[in-house]
């Protein structure tokens, strides 16, 4: 159940309200009667004990003078109503085993009063008290009757007294309750309803101090974080303009970033395509050599068949002749043929490099396309420079599984392999020709060979049920001689426009695409060993399917 403050303030002064009317108008009055009725009763008693000890010694002074005046002793008391002087007999019956007291009044005062020897039953009205005496002469009683009007007069005052009182609190209580309800509840509630308007936004809200205590202090406190959080407000509303306009800049520059990012990529593509533009330039040129070398031969001999033709006669002789040059036309136009689809092949195989990937997977062989972008990479350094000279090993699996990729993609990724091997074993060579080496590395010079390695191979796994392991996967092995690479640069070497190549000779991006490509696009690895001043073998792992 909810209840206000204002009506906590008001139900708790009620209730010390009520409860001091309790004790007032009941409890208070009643533990007052009953300590009057104790002390009336113990007065007169008192009494009734001291006319008893008088009227005693009357009697043993034979004074019975004296006895009455002790009885009139009591005469001044207003609430006396008799006092008797009872004489009390032992009695025994016939055969004297019974005895039986027996009570007489023998004097009252006053003399016309009526004495009563016990009170009556569910009469407070009256008090009676009896007090013993035992004389020589006479044993009896003193029997005192006192009325308890004077007490019921003074239980009346009191409740009466009482009534006032409580009257009094009770007026005194619903002013001390208003008092607090707006001292207390009045604050409270302004506080309450401020608080809320400035959960709902409006920071302009201020509560008024009614006082210099605790709820003063509250308030004021309230004031003073309100004017703290529009401060705090205003502050974020100008950081928020800030991030936004830093936002807008970083936006506008991630843009050009990405733009940039778009023309390197470009730029690492047209890189390699005027790589392979030189090789495919050396390796058009052997095809074209063959196709015009054996055209000229071929038109020669079908002038020779003409004129064969021309001497046509009977003879066994001309007709081998004819039939020889017709077989060196056949051989002739056969290796026409098969140079010319070669040239067609490796235009086709540049403008398939050169095409924006389709991200469509085909079943491709991955040696053939190993050695074709091998080639290609090979003449075109060759191309560019005419000095570069390596070896070349070539390692592949016979039984490789054809496997769904992206050629474009894969081919890119092989062509960037090859050409940082090659780089690798040209830059190592031409420092050991270096005439400023020392001459305990000159004798490696001499026996130094650059040499690029290139191998394929299935990757077998064993499955449970099966007779022989399955091929999961193939492995492609890009292994250089050269200079390897520092442990410092391992962990580096597939970050974008990390390279370790002098300015103007790499991007950075060749080796961060490859990467992306593989894991990426292929759901594959590639992976670097290397150790410093020995080889560096990068592994491309490719799964089946």
């Amino acid at each position: 159940m909810f209840f206000t403050l204002k009506t906590k303030i008001w139900l708790t002064i009620l209730s010390i309200v009520l409860m001091f009317t309790f004790f007032t108008l009941i409890y208070f009055p009643a533990q007052q009667g009953n300590f009057l009725y104790k002390n009336y009763n113990n007065e007169v008693q008192n009494l009734a004990n001291t006319v008893a000890l008088g009227v005693q010694i009357a009697l043993d002074d034979q004074n019975y003078k004296a006895v009455q005046t002790a009885m009139e002793y009591v005469k001044g008391n207003p609430g006396l109503k008799f006092v008797s002087l009872v004489q009390k007999d032992t009695v025994w019956d016939a055969t004297h085993t019974k005895p039986d007291i027996k009570e007489m009044v023998f004097k009252t005062f006053p003399d016309n009063a009526q004495p009563l020897l016990y009170a009556p039953a569910n009469n407070d009205s009256i008090i009676i008290k009896r007090a013993p005496f035992n004389d020589k002469m006479m044993s009896g009683e003193i029997v005192l009757g006192f009325t308890t009007k004077e007490i019921e007069q003074s239980k009346k005052n009191i409740r009466t007294t009482s009534l006032i009182v409580s009257a009094f609190i009770f007026l005194i209580g619903l002013f001390i309750g208003l008092l607090l309800s707006r001292k207390i509840s009045k604050p409270v509630i302004a506080l309450r309803n401020a608080a809320r308007k400035v959960g709902e936004g409006d920071l302009t809200q201020r509560v008024q101090a009614y006082s210099n205590d605790e709820i003063g202090d509250l308030t004021n406190a309230f004031n003073t974080m309100v004017i703290d959080l529009s401060k705090t407000r205003n502050e974020l509303r100008t950081s928020n303009r800030s991030l936004l306009e830093s936002n807008a800049a970083l936006s506008n520059t991630l843009n050009e970033l990405k733009a940039t990012q778009a023309q390197l990529i470009q730029s690492e593509k047209m890189a390699s395509l005027g790589e392979l533009t030189a090789g495919i330039a050396h390796e058009i040129q052997n095809p074209l050599n063959f196709v015009n070398n054996f055209s000229e031969v071929s038109i020669e001999l079908a002038e020779e068949l003409k004129e064969a033709l021309q001497q046509l006669a009977d003879t066994t002789q001309l007709h081998e002749s004819i039939t020889t040059i017709a077989d060196d036309l056949i051989q002739n136009q056969q290796k026409i043929n098969y140079h010319g689809k070669r040239a067609d092949a490796i235009v086709k195989g540049m403008l398939q490099h050169s095409r924006k990937s389709t991200g469509q997977k085909e079943l491709t062989d991955i040696n053939q396309l190993a050695d074709e972008y091998l080639r290609l990479s090979y003449h075109g350094l060759r191309a560019k420079d005419k000095t570069f000279n390596a070896a070349i090993q070539t390692y592949f699996d016979e039984n490789l599984q054809k496997i769904n990729v992206i050629p474009q993609d894969i081919g890119r990724v092989l062509l960037n392999l090859y050409t940082n091997a090659f780089y690798a074993v040209t830059k190592r060579k031409k420092a050991l020709q270096s005439p400023d080496k020392s001459a305990r590395v000159q004798p490696e010079s001499k026996t130094y060979e650059p040499t690029v390695t290139v191998t394929t191979k299935n990757i077998f796994t064993a499955t449970p049920g099966a007779d022989s392991p399955s091929v999961t996967g193939i492995e492609i092995h890009v292994r250089d001689n050269g200079n390897g690479i520092s442990a410092e640069h391992v962990s580096k070497i597939f970050q974008p426009f990390f390279t370790t190549k002098p300015t103007g000779e790499g991007t950075g991006l060749g080796l961060s695409l490859s990467y992306d490509i593989i894991t990426k696009g292929h759901g594959g690895t590639l992976t670097v060993q290397s150790q410093e001043g020995e080889y560096a073998e990068f592994i491309i792992t490719l799964p089946v399917g």
